[in-house]
């Protein structure tokens, strides 16, 4: 899956930086002893870049950690 294949306007260079900023500090938080990360992604314009990237990270965080994901304006 590449973001750039969905047309909301996110390069895949960004994802790759996205990507290798959470991998940096998922492992100091490890090495800290933390156990929990809050992230809060937003976008403005209505392009639903925000939705789109919090689904990709979600889903290929899963597999390396117990992941929650909430949309604010989704019907939960």
């Amino acid at each position: 899956f590449k973001i750039r294949d969905t047309g909301v306007g996110m390069s895949q260079e960004f994802v790759e930086k996205t990507l290798a900023y959470y991998d940096y500090l998922l492992k100091e938080y490890e090495k800290e002893g933390k156990m929990q990360l809050i992230v809060g992604i937003g976008c403005t314009g209505g392009q639903h870049r925000s939705v789109t990237l919090t689904n990709f990270l979600a889903n290929h965080y899963k597999k390396y950690y117990k992941v929650y994901k909430w949309h604010r304006d989704a019907d939960h």
